[in-house]
């Protein structure tokens, strides 16, 4: 490849061979049009061939990124879509084909490997030669994206706070409750609750700021995946006289990957099968092994099937995006839907290396096939988080208190001995005052007053005679951005379990925690 430079007024360029270079003059003329109104911007342009060639970069744009010129040429390959963000590469590319690049944002790669937030719009162009060329201006915006970042965060956290304590009490006074009518509302409530924090949750993801799940290969038994996500959905399903039947046919059940995304994306599918489907209907949850390799992963696939309104033929590729809502929906509650839902699910998908695959009958229903490679356990017997807190000592750490007796309660349920301590400081203290190696686990708040979670963290990693150094510190918070969970796992606790606390989550982070 040869690089030419030049300047045109104050913007540097790129060339890539010399028959390209042939179109300066047009495209310079294009470049110096849309840039004479705003200075302030940065600027790129190329051609519409396999590899999105670059022709021009502005000084501005590589400013941005805080490459060199000749950094900048190594990284892209004269290519465009080398600069992006491999996760905004579908998009930024279907922008530039439609000509839709209008204030639309996506990320580049900057020089420490980071994501760099941009807002921009394109132009496509025909010279003379007949060759279509696009033309991309944009500005950045990292800093208004760190400040919805910090307000998305406070949002989250001062929602997720309540709810928790709304959940918490919705599902231990059903638990207990022989009339069915307050059992019932019980439900009601603890199903508006799980709405509106998935709500919150959901857009949290599709800003990119929710926590990547750092401990992805860890094992578990996807016959618990299956039936754990069944009891999870039962509920929501239970208001509607609705059942979720299961069928599992594996031959290697133990498997290693990310639970939390499997699950999620599978709660999140099931949810809306039961949104589109009539009351009293069955929805199936079916586990399938479709192939195994020698080389020790097999090929599964985790499929929902129900018997409601099915999608029309031209709906099939929207409804996975964001706040998409097919036609004629019939929904089954007053609380908005968001179109979040399997958005969500495919992007958890997509990073464990699968997709989502939908078959649909109009009037007879849809099929959702999630479609994965995962690592078998070798290991023998079949992993089960069913009994993961029977018996254990649990020190459970957190400053409101409601929070902290709904939580002791659910894991003296679930057959823990539980000690509860209000701030880190007392969290220290019964750590201390205990025989060495009592606590098995501990449940620990971040934000509290006297000593937060990282404080407290550090003093009981400190204390190694008092096995310290070996006890499961798992952070119960609110905090989701993918920074917060970083900064956990680094102070010295083992796993993140988000706010509000889901039991069967912490019981399989813990259950993961003592396989590993």
């Amino acid at each position: 490849m040869k690089i030419h430079r030049s300047y045109y007024k104050e913007y540097l360029f790129f060339f890539g061979t010399d028959e390209q270079a042939t179109g300066e003059g047009a495209l310079g003329q294009q470049v110096d049009d849309l840039l004479a109104a705003n200075v302030a911007v940065g600027a790129m342009c190329g051609f519409f061939d396999e590899a999105y060639t670059l022709y021009f970069a502005s000084e501005f744009a590589l400013n941005n990124l805080d490459y060199t010129v000749e950094e900048f040429v190594e990284l892209s390959q004269g290519s465009f879509m080398n600069v992006v963000f491999p996760e905004d590469r579908d998009v930024v590319q279907k922008a530039l084909d439609d000509s839709s690049f209008e204030h639309f944002e996506f990320r580049m790669i900057a020089k420490d490997n980071t994501p760099r937030w941009f807002t921009g719009k394109c132009t496509v162009n025909v010279l003379d030669d007949g060759r279509r060329v696009w033309v991309a201006t944009f500005r950045s915006i990292q800093e208004e994206h760190a400040f919805k970042k910090e307000m998305l965060s406070k949002l989250s956290h001062d929602m997720f706070t309540p709810l928790n304590t709304i959940l918490g009490t919705a599902d231990l006074m059903a638990s207990g409750c022989t009339d069915e009518k307050t059992k019932n509302s019980c439900y009601l409530i603890y199903d508006a609750a799980t709405r509106l924090m998935d709500m919150v949750g959901r857009a949290m993801e599709l800003h990119g700021d929710t926590a990547e799940m750092l401990q992805n290969n860890q094992p578990f038994s996807l016959r618990e995946l299956v039936l754990v996500t069944r009891d999870q959905t039962a509920r929501r399903l239970d208001r509607r006289q609705q059942n979720v039947e299961v069928s599992i046919e594996v031959e290697h059940p133990n498997v290693k990957s990310n639970f939390s995304y499997l699950n999620r994306a599978l709660r999140a599918i099931i949810e809306n099968a039961s949104t589109f489907s009539p009351e009293g209907s069955t929805i199936v949850l079916r586990a399938r092994e479709l192939d195994s390799f020698n080389q020790g992963f097999g090929f599964y696939e985790l499929s929902v099937s129900d018997k409601g309104i099915g999608i029309e033929e031209n709906d099939l590729t929207r409804i996975f995006e964001p706040f998409v809502r097919v036609k004629d929906t019939r929904l089954d509650d007053d609380i908005p839907h968001m179109g979040l839902g399997l958005s969500t699910a495919k992007q958890l998908i997509q990073s464990l290396g699968g997709n989502i695959v939908v078959t649909s009958e109009l009037g007879a229903g849809s099929t959702f096939s999630i479609r994965v490679q995962l690592e078998i356990d070798e290991g023998e017997g079949e992993t089960s988080v069913t009994d993961a807190l029977k018996g254990k000592n649990v020190l459970v750490v957190e400053d409101n208190q409601i929070n902290r007796e709904i939580l002791c309660e659910y894991l003296e349920m679930e057959g823990a001995n539980v000690v509860p301590a209000k701030d880190g400081q007392v969290a220290c203290d019964e750590f201390l005052e205990r025989a060495s190696g009592f606590f098995d686990i501990i449940t620990m708040d971040i934000h509290m007053p006297n000593m937060d979670g990282y404080e407290a963290t550090r003093c009981i990693r400190a204390c190694k005679e008092k096995g310290g150094d070996s006890v499961k510190i798992i952070a119960v918070t609110s905090d989701t951005h993918s920074e917060d969970v970083r900064r956990i796992l680094s102070s010295g606790m083992d796993a993140h379990v988000a706010k509000p606390v889901d039991i069967k989550a912490l019981k399989a982070a813990i259950h993961t925690l003592s396989a590993s």
